[in-house]
């Protein structure tokens, strides 16, 4: 009996784990709006219990990553050893992130430009448009830059590596 599961077949367990750690980042970001703007709103950051809304968010992002990293080797196990492989899942992951990033950072930058005239750098752009590490003018795209990270170094493994 094989060990890891056939690439493709549906993981139910890890997709709702998955939910479940979006769900914990998403709730961490309603609350930070709402103690930030709605007035008399609990700031739960400041709550001394170990396992609020707020604490669980940032277990949610590593706990997501985690899993983002096994279901990247489930589905492309295969693939590694095999040196073509590296390009198709470069183009794969590329365009699935980046021109909806490129979207938002060309909005928010002409937003900057002509409603409250105060534009962003150029190199704040560049490295908020490609998820490069840096300054950045969309703060959640810091988790981009380590996803993209993490997938340089699966395409280095892709022709090198066997399962």
């Amino acid at each position: 009996a094989e060990v890891i599961p056939r690439p493709g077949k549906r993981l139910d367990g890890v997709q709702i784990c998955r939910g479940l750690a979006a769900l914990t980042v998403v709730l961490y970001h309603i609350n930070l709006q709402c103690s930030a703007f709605v007035p008399g709103t609990p700031d739960l950051s400041a709550n001394p219990w170990p396992w609020t809304v707020h604490r669980l968010g940032f277990l949610g992002v590593d706990f997501f990553f985690v899993l983002s990293g096994f279901i990247i080797y489930h589905i492309h196990r295969r693939d590694l050893g095999v040196a073509d492989r590296g390009s198709t899942f470069f183009l794969k992951r590329f365009f699935r992130i980046q021109p909806l990033l490129i979207i938002i950072v060309l909005l928010k930058q002409a937003y900057l430009t002509f409603g409250a005239h105060d534009p962003e750098d150029w190199k704040v752009v560049l490295s908020t448009a490609l998820a490069l590490p840096g300054d950045k003018m969309v703060g959640v795209v810091w988790s981009l830059t380590f996803e993209w990270m993490f997938y340089l170094f699966f395409l280095t493994c892709i022709p090198f590596a066997s399962t």
